[in-house]
Order: C-alpha cells, then sequence, then structure tokens
C-alpha cells in the first residue's frame, strides 16, 4: 500500500467521523444549524474513498476511470453544500449568486458521468517524485478545467462571507472561517496538481484532519456557552420559582382567607335571617304585654303573644343546637359504639307522631338483631330530620300520605331508607339538597340545617347517604352504615323519683338575667342558692351550707366549669359527682375535652327542665 491511498483511507475516515458527529449534534434543539457541514464532511470522505483507487497500483483502469468520476461529482457536492451552509446560516436566504453558483455545480455533476466532455477515457501519471507520491487520473478536458477552476470560486464564495462575518465578531463563525480559509489553497492546490501545472501531492484527504480539529474546537466553544447559558437560566428559573411560589402560596392565603370571609358571611346571613324573625315575634310579643302591663292589666290575647314568644324561643333553640350539632360533627371523634337499627327507628318515630299532628301512615320493616356501628341518639336525630323532610315533602290536605322505613343488611353494611309519596324534587334541588340554609319549605317552616347537619353527623362514623327523587312521586334517601357486632347487654333507663323535700341547689353562671331566669324556674323544686362564678360557688361551698345537687355554667371567667369542677373534686368528690353542667356552646378545646370525659351528660341552654330533673334523679339518692 502507497502513502498516498494510506492519507486516502485516514481522510475518509476522519470525514465519516466529523459527519456522524454533526448528524448527531444537528439533532438536539439549537444545533440544526449543524446539518449542512454534516453533508459537507460525508461528501468529503466520499471523495478521499474514490481517491483510495487511483493511489493503489494494479488497479484496473476501468475502476481507476469510475474512481475519478466518482471524485469529481463528491468535491462538487462538497462546494455545494458549503455554499448553502453559508447562505442560510448567515443570512437565512438564497441569493441569484447562490442560485447560480449550486445551478452550474448541479451542472457539473450531470456531466461528469458523460466521457468526453469534463474528462477523456485516457488515464495520466500525476507524480510527486520528490515525496515517491504517484495518482493515476483521467486527462481533463477544458470544460474539465473550467469546472475545477467553478469548485474554486464556489469555495471563495462562503470563505468570503464567513470572513466578513468574523470581522463583524458575530458568533460561532471564527473556527468556520479558519477552516475555509485553510481549504480553499488546499482546493486551488489539488485542481492544479489534477491539471498538470504543478507537481505536488493531493491536500484534499489532509482536509478532515483539519476539520476535526477546528470542528472540535467550535463544539467545545459551543457547549461551553451553552452550558453557561443554560446555567444562568436555571439560575434564573429557580428564582423565578421561588417567586411565583411564594405569590403563589400568598395568594391561595388570600383566597382562602376571602373564601373563609365569603362561608362566614353566607353563615351569618343565614343565621340572622332565621333568628331574626321569631326574634322580631318575641321582642313584638313582650312589647305588647309591656304596654298592656303600664296601664294596668294584661290583655285578652296574653296567653296566645306567650305561646307565640315560647314557640319562637324554641325555634331559635332548634336553630342553635342544629349549628352546634354541625360543629361537633365536624370536631368530634368518630363513634366506635354499637346500637340496634330498629331501636332508633323506633325512637325517632316515637318523637315523629308526638310532634307532628298530621294524618299520614308511617310503615315500619325493620328487622330485629340488626345493629350498626355508631350511637343511637346520633341515628335517631338523623331520622328525624329524614322523617320530619318526608312529611313537609306531602302537600297538606293529602289522605294517602305515606312515610315509609325499611332497613336491611347487605354483606358487611346496613342500607337504611326512608321513603314518601310526596311532591319530589327536581334535579337543581336535590343538588344543593345539603348546602346550610337551603330549604323549599315556606317562610318560617324550616331552618334548611336539618340535611346538612344529617350529613356531618353520619360522615363521623364514616356512613353515606344519597337522595333519589322524581317530581310528583316522592323522594327516597339512602342511608349506608357499617354493620356491628351484636353488644354484650343493653343499657338501663332511667325513671323519675318523687322527693319528700326540695333539694339544695347551688346555681353557679356569670350571667345575670340567665341566674334569675333559673332561680324562678327551678324554686319550686329546689332551694336555690345562687353564685356569679366559680370563686364565689366555691366561697359559699366553703361556707355553713351544705348542697345536695350543683348546676353549673360551662363558659365562664376564672376558667369556667372545669376550673370550678377540679376545685371542687379536691374538697368535696361527693358534691363533684353530683354537678350538672349546661353550656350554651363549647368554644375552646379544654371544654370539649371535659365534656368529652365528663360522666354525665351535658344540657344545652335552654336546657329542658326535665332531662335535669332526670339527671338529678341520677345523681341524687332516691327518698321517699
Amino acid at each position: 500500500m502507497t502513502l498516498a491511498a494510506l492519507i486516502s483511507i485516514v481522510g475518509t475516515c476522519l470525514g465519516l467521523v466529523v459527519a456522524a458527529l454533526s448528524f448527531g449534534f444537528s439533532s438536539a434543539p439549537g444545533w440544526k444549524d449543524h446539518r449542512l457541514p454534516a453533508w459537507s464532511a460525508l461528501m468529503l470522505s466520499g471523495y478521499s474513498a474514490t481517491n483510495i483507487v487511483t493511489a493503489m497500483p494494479g488497479v484496473p483502469d476501468d475502476l481507476v476511470a469510475l474512481g475519478c468520476r466518482g471524485s469529481m461529482v463528491f468535491i462538487a457536492l462538497f462546494c455545494a453544500s458549503w455554499v448553502a451552509h453559508g447562505a442560510l446560516f448567515l443570512m437565512g436566504r438564497f441569493e441569484v449568486l447562490d442560485q447560480a453558483v449550486l445551478g452550474l455545480l448541479g451542472l457539473v455533476v450531470f456531466l461528469v458521468p458523460w466521457p468526453g466532455v469534463l474528462s477523456t477515457s485516457r488515464i495520466v501519471l500525476v507524480e510527486a517524485s520528490w515525496l515517491e507520491l504517484s495518482y493515476r487520473t483521467l486527462e481533463l478536458t477544458f470544460l474539465g478545467h473550467v469546472a475545477l477552476g467553478l469548485f474554486c470560486v464556489s469555495l471563495l464564495l462562503p470563505t468570503v462571507r464567513f470572513g466578513r462575518a468574523w470581522w463583524r465578531k458575530e458568533a460561532e463563525v471564527g473556527p468556520v472561517f479558519l477552516g475555509m480559509a485553510l481549504n480553499l489553497p488546499v482546493a486551488i492546490n489539488d485542481s492544479l496538481v489534477v491539471a498538470g501545472v504543478i507537481s505536488t501531492p493531493l491536500l484534499t484527504e489532509l482536509s478532515p484532519m483539519l476539520i476535526v480539529g477546528l470542528f472540535g474546537m467550535q463544539m467545545t466553544r459551543r457547549f461551553v456557552a451553552n452550558a453557561k447559558s443554560l446555567e444562568e437560566l436555571r439560575v434564573a428559573l429557580e428564582e423565578k420559582v421561588s417567586q411565583r411560589t411564594a405569590e403563589l402560596t400568598r395568594m391561595q392565603a388570600e383566597l382562602m382567607r376571602h373564601e373563609k370571609l365569603a362561608a362566614i358571611g353566607q353563615l351569618a346571613a343565614g343565621v340572622a335571617h332565621e333568628i331574626n324573625n321569631p326574634s322580631a315575634a318575641v321582642a313584638a310579643n313582650l312589647r305588647y304585654l309591656q304596654d298592656g302591663l303600664a296601664g294596668g292589666q294584661l290583655p285578652e290575647d296574653s296567653r296566645a303573644c306567650i305561646d307565640e314568644s315560647l314557640a319562637s324561643v324554641q325555634r331559635i333553640s332548634r336553630i342553635v343546637r342544629q349549628l352546634l350539632d354541625a360543629g361537633r360533627a365536624a370536631a368530634a371523634p368518630a363513634p366506635t359504639g354499637a346500637h340496634e337499627v330498629a331501636s332508633a327507628v323506633e325512637a325517632a318515630l316515637a318523637i315523629i307522631r308526638a310532634t307532628h299532628e298530621r294524618s299520614i301512615t308511617f310503615s315500619m320493616s325493620v328487622p330485629r338483631g340488626l345493629y350498626a356501628v355508631g350511637s343511637q341518639d346520633l341515628l335517631e336525630q338523623v331520622l328525624v330530620n329524614l322523617m320530619s323532610n318526608a312529611i313537609h315533602a306531602i302537600p297538606p290536605g293529602r289522605t294517602d300520605g305515606e312515610v315509609r322505613v325499611e332497613a336491611w343488611r347487605e354483606g358487611d353494611s346496613v342500607r337504611l331508607r326512608v321513603s314518601d309519596n310526596g311532591v319530589g324534587m327536581s334535579r337543581d334541588v336535590q343538588q344543593r339538597l345539603f348546602e346550610p340554609f337551603f330549604t323549599t319549605k315556606e317562610p318560617g317552616m324550616g331552618t334548611g340545617l336539618g340535611l346538612s347537619v344529617s350529613l356531618g353527623l353520619l360522615r363521623t362514623i364514616d356512613a353515606t347517604i344519597h337522595v333519589e327523587s322524581t317530581p310528583g312521586q316522592g323522594s327516597t334517601f339512602t342511608v349506608e352504615l357499617r354493620v356491628a357486632a351484636v353488644p354484650a347487654a343493653a343499657p338501663v333507663p332511667l325513671t323519675v323519683a318523687e322527693r319528700a323535700h326540695r333539694p339544695r341547689l347551688l346555681l353557679v353562671d356569670d350571667e345575670p338575667n340567665v341566674r334569675e331566669a333559673l332561680r324562678r324556674t327551678l324554686q319550686g323544686r329546689f332551694e336555690v342558692t345562687l353564685a356569679s362564678g366559680p370563686t364565689e360557688a366555691l366561697g359559699r361551698l366553703a361556707g355553713p351550707d351544705r348542697f345536695d345537687v350543683v348546676l353549673c355554667d360551662m363558659t365562664m371567667p376564672e376558667g369556667g366549669g372545669p376550673a370550678f369542677h377540679r376545685e371542687l373534686c379536691a374538697r368535696d368528690a361527693s358534691l363533684a359527682r353530683r354537678t350538672v353542667f349546661y353550656t350554651g356552646g363549647v368554644t375552646s378545646t379544654e371544654a370539649r375535652d371535659f365534656i368529652a370525659r365528663y360522666s354525665l351528660p351535658v344540657l344545652e341552654k335552654p336546657f329542658d327542665l326535665g332531662a335535669f330533673l332526670k339527671l338529678v334523679d341520677q345523681v341524687l339518692p332516691r327518698q321517699t
């Protein structure tokens, strides 16, 4: 193998390496401008490959002729790729001169295969005797010499353009200009050698080595510049993300605050509407009675005024209790006990029959021995709300109104269904059914809290509720409870005992009006002593008086009911066990924890006198 053939082989391999690297980089975003140089490197590799046969001794003349024509095709395509790259990379378009040069190069490629046009069929020997190099090539015609000149001119065009861009200090053109400037004399040398003008080695095969070095330099500089740019972008992006995250957090907090304020406003408006109406009735009746008393006698309809006022107060109390139930449902731990579903249904039906006088048929199909997770009181309240709504859904005057309650076990669940044959509900009403204060009843007939409270209570025991309704045909509410095992024993009911004398009662409340009102209510059954707070109450207990029972408010200054009870346990544990607490609403965590631990039920203002007397009977020994 000759030295010339070895140089051609090395040039072919290096050209393929450069082409592969360029094609690889050109597939990355922002590096597409390397696609045309990749084609030029591939064409240069093809030129070197075809020169191998011209530098190898003993190769047949026909193969040498084919290699020479192939060399001219590849060098024409090489020049065309650089003309296109210079036009598109620097200007983004082809000018008339570019189009003319590319057209001529294309004509050269078309004419190369035809013998006698650009070259004859005679093989001539080109030697560089001082390096002992020799090449065999085809003899060129006049048009062949013109084609060689075209090659040099076509390479001169992008060289000039890249030189001007480099002079203007445009980025990433320095190495390209240097490579073009060095390749131009190489092309001129090889053209003169092939034309037989000079006797020097063909230098084109050395171009890939030069291109590899310049390509590596350009890639390194561009890669470093891109890395710096990416780092700057990363830092800026992280800072922007941090700013946007802080801004988003602030906006979310602001949005939550506005949503809470809107919810509070909606709640306040609903509560105000529901409470102001009965409050207006109470105030008007009291003012009417006050005017009558100022004239010296009660009006004839004073009993009706009192009855209306009591009914209004009961309505206000019901609204407040439902609101408190909703709060407890959100904060209370889930009940884990078990209760018989039939007992809860029977108790709820008893309450409904006692409070509604309409001629409606109630039917119950609930088997005995079916137990569910939760407390019976909770399910009773849910059932009372559902059955009360069912009654109101049946128009007055209908004699075929029916409310049906059914229950059955289905796998690990208990299904409880309350259905009616009332007016039914539209889809829009069903979608808003569980919203607080939403009601379809006449003004003054409902608070709009029953179903929302029921939903909250059921969620505390992992139960669900859904509704099916058709306008004109009635509605069906289905509650799904978790099934529970049969408990070991049932609770024993309490009874109220008759007493031979009035027990002594210590009443502790910081509100003077409440103290006096309760004193007037209880003084017929108890010997009542008043205290305005825990300190005064403990002072009275330290005196000579002895008390049978204590009735104490939960929320007061000086620590309220919990603080009073702790001190009372230290002084008189027996009387501490005979203390009944009542509240208008628990606001502190300490008070909620105390109520959860306390052995007796805590009454709610305004509490039922009968419920209080039952508790007194429970804590005091019976007397006959």
